[in-house]
């Protein structure tokens, strides 16, 4: 706990010094967990501020610290920073609302006057307030080097990169900018930089952005938040909001494999819309219709729907899917909807302690129709598979908690034949030294192999600034396809440092070992917050 405590007080810190803004903080309750992402019921409408730091508490303590990396009008998706122990939804989060706003002027005392009596009142001069720039501009900038060196003398793999994470907003019109983007470079035994390296460099977001709260126009490479199945577009995307309805259209090209370059092959619109209610029943539905072309010809178009609900603290429902409607026949295109993904949880906290959940998820191959125009429709597979789920996560007091998921899919040898399970358990201030500990247990059988795992880790904090974590983790294989077994072993430290407020330091050492080779990992990273 103390740790958390003095990584919240630098996180806080980070906000006030690094930023013209007076925030204000509210509690607010998680909605939906889904592994490392938050879901909480606040966002940008509410004056949430992207990349802020919020704080999960009980009673008095901290019991995790989060931090914002996505927003929507109505709710903001969170990183867990660091955790004491698994979340729950319903649990309380402290949220910073940020509101812009020049310095409050300051009271110069004055002199006093000789010619003034004791009791005159003394002239205040007042000092103006400071100008906020014209331009505020916030991110983060990743200095990262990794390494792979293998023990049966290949060549090393070395890949030196930076990664930029910046947002930019003009003072006096609601104007922004966003660019986020890795710039790397691959290359196997040779010199870094050098005639042989491989370009790896890729632009996932450069956009600019209008939005007055109303009105919201984006123009670059932007992400489609709203239309997920949709992905990226480098183009224009326009909504408007009417009271908790948002509708909206976006048209363009489809970024590059590569997401370096703009081609202009594949072309595609969008037309979405989104409801939400907040209040005793908070809920959101959205709904959009995305169709592409190669050249002038029909590529694809999709339908597509989610919706979450909350109806209460202990609740949580989730649904999203995707109906393709048109499907391959021949050399063309016919009507023919079909379901092309699925994906639907429910999950109910049953007591401070105890919250389970059951999911389903369907999945069915899609294809561009460019490239399979020309083979047969009996070598395309169409088959639509399932995987329903389960999961429970129980804390026990002393800071111990257990978690389970099992899901199993359908396949050719019947239900149940292929699945998987992952089962972990966690302990918090271990024997009281302030050590946390994490074990797992995994397993995964398919028609072609079985597989068996388990690995821990102890993680230790110390100086108030820093973490080092040990990690181990085994892999038994057997494939049906011929007798025998393969293992492979892993090993790892890890150490995170953040010894200054908007800097931070993170290595891994990593030893993998199997009967063919062993490989040695190392990656670096130093990351400045501005």
């Amino acid at each position: 706990m103390r740790t958390i405590a003095i990584m919240g007080i630098f996180l806080m810190a980070i906000s006030a010094a690094f930023g013209a803004v007076r925030a204000d903080s509210a509690r607010v309750t998680i909605t939906y967990l889904a592994g490392d992402a938050v879901y909480i019921s606040v966002g940008r409408n509410a004056g949430v501020a992207d990349s802020s730091f919020c704080f999960v508490l009980e009673r008095r303590d901290t019991i995790a610290v989060l931090k914002v990396v996505a927003m929507s009008s109505k709710s903001s998706v969170c990183r867990i920073i660091t955790t004491r122990r698994p979340l729950r939804v319903g649990e309380a989060v402290s949220v910073p609302f940020v509101e812009t706003e020049a310095p409050v002027a300051q009271a110069a005392t004055p002199a006093r006057d000789s010619t003034l009596r004791t009791s005159d009142t003394l002239r205040i001069r007042k000092v103006s307030p400071a100008q906020p720039p014209a331009l505020a501009l916030h991110g983060r900038v990743n200095a990262q080097y990794s390494s792979v060196t293998q023990s049966t003398g290949g060549p090393t793999l070395k890949r030196p990169g930076i990664v930029l994470n910046l947002r930019g907003a003009l003072r006096d019109i609601p104007v922004k900018f966003e660019l986020y983007g890795n710039f790397r470079s691959l290359s196997y035994g040779g010199p870094l930089f050098g005639g042989t390296s491989v370009n790896q460099n890729r632009i996932y977001t450069l956009s600019l952005q209008y939005d007055d709260g109303l009105n919201h126009v984006a123009a670059g490479r932007v992400a489609q938040a709203m239309i997920g199945s949709a992905g990226s577009i480098d183009g224009v995307i326009l909504s408007r909001r009417i009271d908790n309805l948002t509708v909206g259209v976006s048209g363009g090209y489809e970024p590059l494999f590569t997401q370096r370059s703009f081609g202009s092959d594949y072309r595609k619109f969008s037309l979405f819309s989104n409801y939400t209610v907040e209040g005793d029943l908070p809920a959101s539905a959205t709904v959009a219709y995305t169709r592409s072309f190669y050249h002038s010809a029909l590529e694809r178009d999709v339908a597509s729907a989610a919706a979450t609900i909350t109806p209460s603290g202990d609740w949580f429902f989730m649904a999203q899917g995707d109906v393709d409607l048109h499907a391959k026949r021949g050399d063309a295109l016919i009507a023919h909807p079909s379901l092309s993904n699925l994906y639907s949880s429910v999950r109910y906290r049953i007591s401070q302690s105890v919250s389970a959940g059951v999911g389903v998820s369907a999945w069915r191959p899609t294809y561009a129709f460019s490239t399979v125009a020309s083979i047969p429709d009996s070598q395309l597979d169409h088959t639509l598979r399932t995987s329903p789920s389960a999961n429970v996560s129980v804390l026990f007091p002393s800071g111990i908690s257990v978690y389970d998921t099992y899901s199993t899919r359908s396949s050719d040898g019947g239900f149940g034949k292929e699945y998987s399970n992952y089962s972990s358990l966690n302990v918090a201030n271990l024997w009281g030294q302030g050590l946390s500990a994490r074990g797992s247990l995994s397993f995964n059988t398919t028609a072609f192999a079985r597989m068996r795992g388990l690995g821990g880790a102890l993680q230790r904090s110390f100086l108030g600034f820093a973490d080092a974590t040990v990690r181990y983790q085994w892999y038994r294989y057997e494939y049906t396809s011929f007798t025998g077994v393969t293992t492979s072993k892993t090993a790892g430290f890890d150490l995170m440092i953040s010894a200054f407020p908007a800097l931070t330091f993170w290595g891994s050492l990593e030893r993998m070992m199997s009967k063919d080779a062993n490989t040695t990992s190392v990656f670096l990273d130093i990351g400045w917050r501005f």
